[in-house]
């Protein structure tokens, strides 16, 4: 019986294959990274667009007694938070400037931090001069404006709010995300 028809893999053998997969995790690992990038900013943006139709829907709910708020605090820290007027989304519950709304007798303070989304800032929120998007309870009209979110990676997704209430998101520049039309 030959002995060489019972061996196994070789050390060069053994060697030359965790080389090679060496080769292919190290060009994974960063493909794997922006992938969480982008699904992270893609997250942030549909989650800011269903707030602000909602914002919408529960103005028209309201019947035009009054309009509702959705004011955004940019930056690295950012946060947004739904009130019956202008409101700090950052201030402490209870306080003067606290974002709160009432619904169907109730106050409840609804308020997003940047904590839920590692890594993404909102860059810019600008309705008219204002950083809060207002929504009438007549017919949902909006004041126009826009939400822009970036990543680590310099990508960006905007969030356009139109006078008709009429909430789309879309990639500023040249840039190109699959999924979303150019602004």
């Amino acid at each position: 019986m030959d002995d060489r028809s019972l061996a196994g893999l070789t050390l060069v053998e053994l060697l030359a294959a965790l080389a090679i997969l060496g080769i292919l995790l190290t060009s994974a690992v960063p493909a794997m990274g922006q992938f969480i990038e982008r699904h992270r900013l893609r997250a942030a943006a549909e989650i800011v667009a269903a707030d602000l139709r909602s914002a919408r829907s529960e103005a028209i709910a309201r019947g035009g007694a009054s309009p509702l708020y959705l004011s955004f605090k940019p930056g690295p820290r950012w946060c947004y938070g739904l009130g019956d007027r202008p409101c700090d989304c950052s201030a402490a519950p209870g306080a003067a400037a606290a974002c709160q709304a009432t619904a169907h007798g109730y106050r409840a303070r609804r308020v997003r931090l940047a904590s839920a989304f590692p890594g993404i800032t909102l860059t810019r929120a600008s309705f008219g001069r204002r950083t809060d998007a207002r929504f009438e309870g007549v017919r949902g009209l909006a004041r126009p404006g826009r939400v822009v979110l970036s990543n680590r990676e310099g990508q960006r997704l905007e969030v356009r709010v139109s006078l008709l209430g009429r909430v789309r998101i879309c990639v500023p520049g040249s840039q190109r995300l699959a999924g979303y039309r150019p602004c």
